[in-house]
């Protein structure tokens, strides 16, 4: 049976925009990637579910008792709770006209640059809900909706325009943040080749060769202090942004013992730069250089790596 479908499909004209006077396929620049590492570091941990995912974290601990003679001691326990996380699930379907196609110089070139566009761009929606993702319908939860009011975890960076966060993330799939993926699937990943779909409408007859690519999974935070941030911080000006370094030590020594030295430190373009330029300051002792396990190189704050995330707004509202 046919089956119609709808939406925007690749035609000659994206065909052409990649072929060189000379006939042959140029290599595309693919000047919209984006950094997003948020994702990318997080450890994947299975679901113990297809669409969500749930587990148990402690609630109160038992009370203890001093032991007297000829005495009975008291019994007491300890409680726990179940926590459900939603795993989003984001895909992108692309559709080329298979006469189209076959005008390309290598179809699966052309093929393999269209994935590679779906591939980041869902890479950038799915960054962006691991930061932004509102808990609300579909949408998983992420940082900033749970790190939304001042607190202990939360600290301001006493900005009040040009507003972005330094999010701090202890990762560690077993006692602090990680991301969950569908069970059964390949870490929530999936490219599939669905071949040629025919389509019948009233303006007649045609077949696409159609991929999709598709993400899913969940920010699951076992333990609340694996996760903090430093808002409100002015960066409409690099080089006399308000971050100041005592804000993300006081930070870092809320978190617990066992996850300080699992932190990351993710943050915008401007911040980045501005930390950077601090570092470059010889007489500076806060920033220490490190090494990433690409061979970048990372500037850290005691101790603590500080990441570029590009999806990290830099027009955020206020926290207070």
């Amino acid at each position: 049976m046919a089956t119609t479908l709808t939406g925007q499909a690749g035609n000659i004209k994206d065909l052409l925009t990649g072929i060189g006077r000379d006939g042959n396929y140029q290599v595309v620049g693919h000047i919209l990637d984006r950094e997003t590492v948020v994702y990318r570091d997080a450890p994947m941990v299975e679901a113990n579910n297809i669409t969500f995912h749930e587990y148990t974290v402690d609630n109160t601990l038992p009370s203890s008792s001093i032991r007297r003679a000829n005495k009975r001691r008291t019994f007491a326990k300890g409680s726990a709770r179940m926590e459900t996380v939603a795993l989003e699930d984001r895909s992108i379907v692309y559709k080329v006209d298979v006469e189209d196609l076959k005008k390309a110089p290598n179809p699966q070139e052309f093929l393999n640059n269209e994935m590679r566009r779906g591939l980041q761009g869902i890479a950038q929606d799915f960054d962006t809900q691991v930061l932004y993702g509102t808990g609300i319908g579909d949408e998983m939860e992420g940082l900033a909706p749970k790190l939304d009011t001042l607190g202990q975890f939360v600290i301001s960076g006493g900005g009040s325009s040009d507003l972005t966060s330094m999010y701090l993330v202890a990762w560690d799939a077993a006692a602090g943040a990680s991301m969950a993926y569908p069970k059964g699937s390949n870490a929530g990943i999936k490219m599939e080749d669905k071949g040629i779909v025919k389509s019948i409408t009233d303006d007649g007859f045609i077949e696409y060769a159609v991929h999709e690519v598709s993400v899913a999974g969940g920010l699951v935070v076992k333990d609340d202090r694996a996760i903090g941030r430093i808002a409100n911080i002015d960066v409409g000006t690099p080089t006399s942004t308000t971050f100041d370094e005592d804000d993300m030590i006081l930070l870092v020594n809320q978190f617990p013992a066992h996850l300080r030295n699992k932190i990351k430190a993710y943050v915008s373009r401007d911040l980045k730069a501005a930390i950077d330029m601090r570092a470059n300051a010889k007489d500076n002792a806060y920033y220490t250089p490190m090494v990433g396990v690409f061979g970048e190189a990372i500037n850290a704050i005691v101790g603590v790596p500080i990441m570029l995330d590009e999806m990290i707004s830099q027009n955020e509202s206020a926290v207070s």
